[in-house]
């Protein structure tokens, strides 16, 4: 994790299955970028390890995952719906 994170919340599934919510604070807003590429290099870490040994998996993470930012807020998000959807919501209302 880069030196710009301030303060991060992260839940995965227990199991190998494509799931997870990643919350992070950033030092500063104009690290937004960075913040972004350490969330993309993290999918492409999950759907290397999906890749070949769980195809469904691999495949929800080329189509469910999102990135979403908002001043020094970066989230990334992964999952069925309803559930991405709803998550998706949540971080809408939090960050405005």
């Amino acid at each position: 994790m880069g030196d710009f994170v301030k303060e991060y919340k992260i839940y995965v599934s227990g199991m190998y299955i494509a799931e997870e919510v990643a919350v992070f604070r950033l030092t500063d807003p104009g690290k937004a970028e960075d913040g972004k590429t350490m969330v993309e290099n993290r999918i492409a870490a999950l759907k290397k390890s999906f890749d070949g040994y769980l195809p469904e998996e691999f495949a929800s993470m080329n189509e469910n995952a999102l990135v979403l930012s908002k001043g020094d807020i970066v989230c990334f998000l992964v999952g069925i719906n309803p559930g991405r959807d709803a998550a998706k919501e949540v971080f809408d209302k939090a960050v405005g």
